[in-house]
């Protein structure tokens, strides 16, 4: 094992060797087992999916690496219009949408950048607010993800809602459900529907 100079901006953790002898049934010496271990960490069973160092890289890459983090990804009751404001470059806004649906694919809390992605034919300034939320968002959560744990029960758990008429240009509906299995989200989406609200 070769120790160097840690890189700069690394930070180095503490490990140590552990040593056991098994025996065989009849108590003589079977076999010695060694692994190498990190001090300070706790490791869980199960499986986890995880996206930290994507999503350190598409902050660096939009530069909000040094942003100020929220607790939410929108804002409560967040009502967008395709018109009204200033145009922006429709090129990185594609580009910054691109990036964000990467992560909606192991992260159900992003389902609200279908919503944002519906406006990247001509972009405003408020879109462009709005996708810079997730990325306070995503600033404040790197760590999180989705941890299926071992050995809890397998019970099939399911959620789902719709607003009414939600959306302020066509007036269609937002409906979406998210699945949870191993206390792990296994399914969801958010989508428009086709249905539309008619005032008489």
């Amino acid at each position: 094992m070769g120790i160097g100079r840690t890189s700069q901006g690394a930070k180095s953790i503490r490990v140590k060797w552990i040593y056991k002898t098994k025996l065989n049934k009849d108590g003589n010496l079977d076999k010695y087992k060694v692994r190498l271990v990190v001090k300070g960490y706790k490791q869980e069973l199960g499986v986890d999916h995880k996206e930290k160092k994507y999503v350190l890289e598409i902050l660096d890459k939009f530069k909000m690496k040094d942003c100020n983090s929220v607790c939410n990804p929108t804002e409560y009751g967040l009502k967008l219009m395709k018109d009204g404001g200033k145009k922006i470059n429709a090129t990185l806004y594609k580009q910054i949408i691109g990036s964000l649906m990467h992560l909606t694919s192991t992260r159900p809390d992003m389902y609200g950048v279908s919503l944002i992605s519906r406006y990247m034919e001509n972009p405003i300034e408020n879109h462009l607010s709005a996708a810079k939320s997730f990325f306070r968002y995503l600033k404040g959560t790197v760590d999180f993800g989705i941890f299926y744990a071992a050995g809890t029960k397998g019970n099939l758990i399911g959620f789902s809602d719709s607003d009414f008429a939600g959306d302020l240009n066509d007036r269609k509906s937002t409906s979406g459900f998210v699945f949870l299995m191993s206390c792990g989200a296994v399914s969801w989406s958010s989508k428009t529907t086709n249905c539309y609200l008619i005032e008489y």
